[in-house]
């Protein structure tokens, strides 16, 4: 059995965490904001109940400016979380998402955000 030297150990795990945190700090500083680019459709799900509508061209215009123009910073990784208030579904097959978890909270992709405002209000002023 091959003995493993204490020092190299180490050294490969602190390279190892090294490695991790410089993706990690690059994933987070690339990935500050989250915006919705220019998508053809744009659907809300109803995470209380199931309902799903489709915005027409000019409410999602409407829909897409006012969400990118709130401020958000990522507050964490998105780990896995049961339900949700609403769900906002992109393009053509409605298989990318943005994850609205509470009035200031959203989830997309791995990170979580913080927004400066409430994003529930925002989506309830286009559904209605």
């Amino acid at each position: 059995m091959k003995k493993v030297d204490l020092k190299s150990s180490i050294v490969l795990v602190g390279s190892l965490l090294c490695a991790f945190f410089v993706v990690l700090g690059i994933m987070i500083f690339s990935n500050s904001q989250k915006n919705i680019e220019k998508v053809e459709t744009i659907a809300i799900r109803n995470g209380n109940n199931g309902e799903l509508i489709e915005l027409n061209e000019e409410t999602s215009n409407a829909f897409v400016s006012e969400f990118n123009a709130i401020q958000k910073c990522i507050s964490g990784i998105n780990l896995w979380r049961s339900g949700y208030d609403y769900k906002i579904l992109l393009n053509e097959e409605l298989t990318k998402d943005i994850t609205v978890r509470g009035d200031n909270t959203i989830s997309a992709g791995i990170f979580d955000y913080k927004t400066d405002e409430n994003v529930i209000e925002v989506i309830e002023k286009y559904i209605e």
